[in-house]
């Protein structure tokens, strides 16, 4: 973590992830809730409920990350904050955020080239 600091997010929390609670009624809330449904940081293009879980029981620990996001700023330091998290050895470092991307000017998304970039915390694998 101590090499994660000097990008100058907020905060750095390790949480379990176990503790992590993804409930089942998110996508219904997005669907019925929420102007931005189908947009493409959004449901159903985003990872389901489900698969969300499913993805954190193979992660023991994760990193709860916080900075000033939707910038494009913020998410190239995640990404590289992930990268630095790769070369130390945490291979299976994934990292997601909450909100739209905001790295390319023009999304690439809706002109089918799909980059699905969602960074609510970073993933560190079992050891």
């Amino acid at each position: 973590m101590a090499r994660l600091r000097r990008f100058g997010f907020s905060s750095i929390r390790l949480i379990s992830a176990g503790d992590i609670v993804v409930p089942g009624w998110v996508d219904l809330h997005c669907r019925f809730g929420c102007t931005e449904y189908g947009k493409p940081h959004c449901p159903p293009d985003s990872l389901p409920a489900e698969k969300t879980r499913e993805m954190l029981r193979d992660y023991r620990d994760c990193l709860l990350i916080e900075g000033t996001p939707p910038t494009a700023d913020f998410q190239r330091l995640i990404l590289k904050a992930e990268g630095e998290a790769f070369v130390a050895g945490y291979y299976k470092a994934f990292a997601l955020w909450a909100g739209p991307c905001s790295l390319c000017t023009e999304c690439g998304w809706e002109k089918g080239r799909r980059k699905n970039t969602l960074l609510l915390f970073f993933l560190l694998p079992f050891c």
